[in-house]
């Protein structure tokens, strides 16, 4: 479970955020909602994840689209379109969250429902 979660003020946003949080045990009153990540950008996306404490080793953020798709192919150096809901899980081998930047992101997962419809 990761240890920050940062989530747009957008109600579908709060709505999923609260979803993966109940599954996960993760106390609801913990989760930081942002009105900067309502419609951010790359830039900003990664702005706020550069700021994200160094004593987390771990985070989500919950976002839109488009920030949020060029967010992860610019972090992984991958074309990645997320579709409504989806996870991209992405591995950093870095010692402090200030020094993410393009292309050092190594894609690890990225899952949505609509790819899961058929089973």
């Amino acid at each position: 479970c990761p240890e920050t979660w940062l989530c747009s003020s957008a109600l579908r946003t709060k709505t999923t955020a609260h979803f993966f949080a109940q599954e996960a045990q993760f106390p609801e009153n913990e989760l930081r909602y942002m009105p900067s990540l309502y419609l951010a950008s790359y830039s900003k996306m990664l702005e706020i994840i550069n700021s994200i404490d160094g004593t987390s080793k771990d985070a989500i953020v919950f976002g839109h689209n488009n920030g949020i798709s060029d967010t992860a192919s610019m972090l992984v150096n991958e074309n990645i379109l997320m579709p409504t809901c989806s996870i991209a899980t992405i591995q950093f081998e870095l010692e402090e969250w200030s020094l993410v930047s393009a292309g050092l992101g190594t894609l690890v997962q990225f899952n949505y429902p609509k790819q899961h419809e058929n089973e």
